[in-house]
């Protein structure tokens, strides 16, 4: 990923999707319930993995967009915003999704500043070239969209 940063400034690009993945995804759905310790450690773990990478990042002038996901660490409104409280909210840590038009929502209710919803051509059930994810967007009602 360092050289992904390196790479996205030489070719004038501005921001590079990606998925974080998560050493605790195993852990969300386990009966019984995960312990809070287990979580935390994943959430710490991370911020030790992607900080050097984010912190490149920032030297290169270009931002991450993290694709909020079931299988990632930041799936839903709570974890994505404990991942953001985990890494204070640095500017670099940027959530983009746009396959079912939810987390835009989800973003908006998170952060104090304007959200940039990005509908797909697919996605789940009918995408129809992207109107769903649109028609979402459109009729979201957090603050920040």
């Amino acid at each position: 990923m360092m050289i992904t940063a390196h790479a996205a400034q030489m070719m004038d690009i501005h921001i590079v999707t990606f998925f974080m993945g998560s050493p605790i995804w195993k852990f969300w759905y386990s009966f019984p319930q995960t312990q809070e310790e287990v979580i935390q450690e994943g959430y710490e773990r991370e911020k030790e993995l992607w900080t050097p990478i984010f912190d490149e990042f920032d030297r290169c002038n270009v931002r991450l967009a993290l694709e909020i996901h079931p299988s990632e660490i930041a799936f839903d409104y709570w974890s994505t915003q404990r991942l953001l409280e985990t890494f204070a909210f640095r500017p670099t840590l940027v959530a983009v999704a746009g396959m079912e038009g939810a987390l835009p929502s989800v973003v908006g209710g998170l952060v104090s500043c304007p959200v940039i919803a990005v509908p797909t051509s697919v996605g789940y059930g009918a995408s129809v070239g992207g109107l769903s994810a649109l028609l979402a967007m459109l009729n979201s009602c957090a603050s920040g969209c």
